[in-house]
């Protein structure tokens, strides 16, 4: 099978294509802003590099967030517009399963940095792609967690979790008929919006 993996939701785009048993990877230390301009190339580089066409792909994958509004549309949109042409199978990754992944037994609290002492967390238990619950809490909640903590590294990226979470997806069937993003927070836009509409 082959499965093409996509992360724009930080400030690394990562690109992976799993055909088999071989692997192409690049992660690009470029920022959010520009991986709207290198997702395309990367991907061509990953097929490339292991003699593989997009029409060849089995699934797309995508981690969806949670992220920066601009981040996350990129990867989203890329891959949810390969899907509407191929028409393939689709998995959705939450960047905190990808945390959780190597973690082993009892339960687990991953969190990404949403700044000012702010953050984007998951609890799990035992398996890594089952969220027990989807919260936003503070750095003081993530120190008084009783159990297993993982806080995401910017810089660091962890290749093989990222491609492990999407394997496990598709080996247990759990596909997605459309990737819906999940933004650290709103955009300017839908800010502005509900505040001129009092919603």
């Amino acid at each position: 099978m082959n499965i093409l993996i996509v992360d724009t939701s930080y400030n690394k785009l990562v690109v992976a294509l799993k055909s088999h048993d071989r692997v192409a990877f690049r992660i690009i230390d470029c920022g959010m802003k520009k991986n709207n301009s290198l997702v395309l190339p990367t991907i061509d580089d990953v097929f490339d590099e292991l003699n593989v066409g997009i029409a060849d792909v089995d699934c797309f994958a995508c981690v969806v967030g949670p992220g920066s509004f601009t981040g996350v549309r990129i990867g989203v949109a890329t891959m949810n517009a390969f899907n509407d042409v191929f028409k393939k199978k689709l998995v959705s990754i939450n960047a905190l399963e990808i945390l959780a992944y190597n973690i082993k037994g009892g339960s687990i609290m991953t969190s990404i940095d949403a700044r000012h002492g702010n953050l984007y967390s998951a609890v799990f238990d035992e398996d890594y792609t089952h969220i027990r619950s989807l919260l936003c809490n503070t750095v003081a909640d993530f120190d008084a967690f009783d159990g297993k903590k993982v806080m995401q590294d910017s810089e660091k990226y962890d290749i093989d979790a990222f491609i492990g979470v999407a394997e496990h997806k598709v080996n247990f069937g759990q596909f997605v008929e459309t990737l819906k993003p999940l933004y650290m927070k709103d955009s300017q836009a839908e800010r502005e919006y509900r505040e001129k509409h009092n919603a």
